[in-house]
């Protein structure tokens, strides 16, 4: 189910933003965070702090490790801003080990 309200109902600066983001991707905005900056404390701030805990929090998991399943995630989710948003983040953490590019390379040497 899609709302409406996400297609036109945001306040200014969160319109700016997703404008910038549209622009540098090159991809729309994924509704989830399209719905994150429509009612931020409603929905916006508890999803990020979660999604924060998830990706950064204590883990045995590395944070690139996480980043890795989160593009594997966005991409059965078919999101292109989620995937190359991810794919960035898990290419920094992991400072260049994982390329999420090439698969092989996130198995142990």
């Amino acid at each position: 189910m899609r709302l409406r309200i996400l297609d036109h109902g945001h306040r200014t600066r969160a319109r700016l933003f997703m404008g910038l983001i549209r622009r540098a991707t090159r991809h729309p905005i994924d509704p989830v965070a399209q719905l994150a900056l429509y009612r931020p404390a409603f929905f916006g701030e508890p999803f990020l702090a979660l999604a924060g805990e998830v990706l950064r929090g204590h883990s045995f998991w590395t944070p690139a490790e996480r980043e890795y399943l989160a593009v594997f995630s966005s991409q059965l989710n078919q999101c292109p801003f989620c995937v190359r948003m991810h794919t960035e983040v898990a290419g920094i953490e992991s400072r260049g080990e994982i390329d999420v590019h090439h698969p092989e390379s996130a198995r142990p040497q």
